[in-house]
């Protein structure tokens, strides 16, 4: 029951952003809705906290842009204290100790940085960035559209032609655009855009920030429409920061699921969802307390919902072995410093506030880009007619030794679908991929056979007092 013994129209696992939106538009429906949350603090990843005695900073998701500003709007942000500052320009890239480039903002701008590097690049900004908005103006229409139901019959297959309508009042240079984007990886469509490599270090940062994949992956081009998708302050494609921190934002949620009548429940963590006749019917506390209501809502990662929080018993088979497999690990690192000044950078000298200073700093040196392996690999760990899959700066790389003892390289990620090369076989200068077969020639990248029909980018790999020195800055494909 809920906290007066009644039973609840619904009952929320976790306060983060998504969770504190649910209750907000459910409780305005009329609802009964409680939060239950483990934590002292709503928000989730979106919460502001001291991390060191008189600093307090955005401890996980630090950013905002893509806060719908229908949500800001409905559930009244800004009367409850919400102020994001728009960044000046999207990106800071330092790149010796006196160049730089600065990326975003104002158009004029940016192509001015550019241009510096690359004319040709500098005049193929604005059309790159119509062809981005273009596909990203698609899918805000499909934002509060209810995903189609699957199998749930004629009315799905009516919203699914719904959806495909939008795509397909698209020219077809847009629909292509579409797939590249949804299909491509960052590193080949940026490729195929620009040829300097400081506009595209600086787009391809944006496709691995939070991303657990390399540029080259498959896939990872949809992750450049994130950058031009959001609005800050009714301006689209910006981005800014919350004052006060990303626990601004949360707390403003709070603040209006409070005033509709939320329960929000803290220090309360769930033990299990309690079913009965194969229905969710509400959630019991670790301390034992049953928590009943008409729906149950998950504000949590799927594998912890359906590993962790519903027997197995209530689960089918064939779902739950697809729980099981589902990959959402992550490979970022986040570190949060207390320091004595801003930082003063070779390239841009001076500790004042300055705009730099408000935008992303990608602080990673150029030479970092492909040095050498990340973990050294001596000559004799690889024997003749043999691979091994190495990370070059976070790019997989399928090192081979051939049977008469040469060394190559190539990109580990087959290029039709996300298989590692490098647990395939070596056959002479080919290399195949376990999982359809396709061939790329280990010298050159070039593909020998379909399914696969786009090359695998080659690298550059010299052998020093028994290390490797593989160049990923310098892959070509062979086409």
């Amino acid at each position: 029951m809920g906290g007066n013994g009644k039973r609840l129209d619904a009952v929320i696992i976790g306060g983060g952003h998504n969770g504190l939106v649910c209750a907000a538009y459910l409780a305005a429906a009329g609802q009964s809705v409680c939060i239950v949350e483990r934590r002292a603090v709503v928000g989730g990843a979106a919460v502001t906290e001291e991390f060191h005695p008189g600093f307090r900073n955005s401890t996980a998701s630090y950013t905002v842009s893509l806060l719908d500003p229908a949500v800001i709007r409905d559930l009244k942000l800004h009367a409850h204290g919400l102020q994001v500052v728009e960044r000046p320009f999207a990106n800071f890239l330092p790149l010796s100790a006196t160049e730089s480039l600065r990326v975003g903002g104002d158009l004029a701008a940016t192509q001015a940085e550019v241009a510096r590097y690359s004319p040709r690049d500098a005049a193929r900004l604005p059309a790159y960035y119509t062809m981005l908005d273009r596909v990203a103006d698609v899918l805000r229409d499909l934002l509060h559209a209810t995903p189609p139901n699957v199998g749930a019959g004629v009315p799905a297959l009516l919203d699914a032609w719904k959806v495909a309508k939008r795509f397909r009042a698209l020219d077809r240079a847009g629909q292509r655009d579409v797939l590249d984007l949804f299909t491509k990886s960052a590193g080949e469509l940026l490729d195929r855009w620009f040829e300097s490599d400081p506009i595209k270090a600086a787009f391809g940062f944006d496709a691995v920030v939070g991303n657990f994949q390399s540029p080259y992956t498959p896939g990872s081009a949809y992750v450049l429409l994130h950058h031009v998708f959001g609005e800050v302050n009714g301006k689209r494609g910006l981005w800014g920061h919350a004052r006060g921190g990303m626990g601004a934002i949360t707390q403003a949620m709070a603040k209006e699921c409070a005033a509709r009548g939320v329960d929000i429940r803290l220090e309360a963590p769930v033990a299990r969802v309690v079913v009965e006749h194969e229905r969710a019917i509400g959630v019991a506390l670790e301390s034992g307390e049953v928590v009943r209501a008409r729906r149950v809502v998950a504000n949590v990662n799927p594998k912890l919902l359906f590993q962790h929080l519903v027997a197995a018993e209530h689960v089918d088979a064939d779902f739950r072995q697809r729980i099981d497999a589902y990959r959402c690990g992550s490979g970022t690192f986040r570190m949060n410093v207390a320091l004595s000044a801003l930082p003063d950078f070779a390239c841009a000298r001076g500790i004042e506030a300055a705009p730099h200073h408000a935008a992303g700093i990608d602080g990673r040196d150029k030479t970092m880009r492909a040095d050498e392996i990340r973990g050294t690999v001596g000559g004799d760990e690889l024997e003749p007619d043999s691979m091994r899959r190495v990370i070059v700066d976070g790019i997989p790389v399928c090192l081979v030794r051939t049977e008469d003892g040469q060394y190559f390289a190539i990109q580990d990620t087959c290029t039709h679908e996300e298989f590692s090369l490098s647990e395939g076989e070596l056959w002479g200068y080919d290399v195949e991929c376990p999982a359809h077969g396709s061939r790329f020639d280990v010298r050159t990248g070039a593909v020998r056979n379909l399914p696969a029909v786009s090359p695998a980018r080659s690298y550059p790999v010299t052998r020093v007092d028994g290390e490797f020195h593989i160049d990923v800055s310098a892959g070509v494909n062979s086409d």
